[in-house]
């Protein structure tokens, strides 16, 4: 089993998202086709993001909204660049990861998306990454 299917199925229920209902002007429903090549699975995870392998700069915090096997959509208050690499900390404590023992987790992104999400007079940032090759 993969890591994502493993932190799926530990910590979310529901089904992943695959499509999602539009509604037309005229109140018709219909499902959009999911351009996606890959299931995302909806998870909030704690992240640490920085710029270097070495981590010696200050870690920017955020939360994860979904992971897939090619990457993740973040939520921190920093707005990245396209294109950008950053490095990606996800840690887990033993008993949320089905054990005793906790899991630190680092993987290198490059960043796809960024969006700016305005909640109140908070500015926060939403970031899509894939993972490096």
């Amino acid at each position: 089993m993969n890591l994502i299917a493993y932190l799926y199925r530990t910590r979310v229920s529901g089904p992943p998202s695959g499509s999602k209902k539009l509604r037309s002007a005229g109140g018709n429903e219909h499902k959009q086709a999911e351009r996606r090549s890959t299931l995302r699975y909806p998870l909030a995870l704690p992240v640490e993001v920085f710029l270097d392998r070495v981590a010696k700069s200050q870690p920017v915090k955020g939360r994860t909204r979904d992971l897939s096997a090619n990457g993740m959509y973040f939520v921190c208050n920093k707005p990245y660049r396209a294109g950008q690499l950053l490095f990606i900390t996800m840690n887990l404590a033993g008993e949320k990861a089905g054990g005793g023992d906790s899991i630190s987790l680092t993987v290198g992104c490059h960043v796809q998306r960024v969006e700016e999400i305005v909640q109140g007079a908070a500015k926060l940032f939403g970031i899509a990454v894939t993972l490096q090759d």
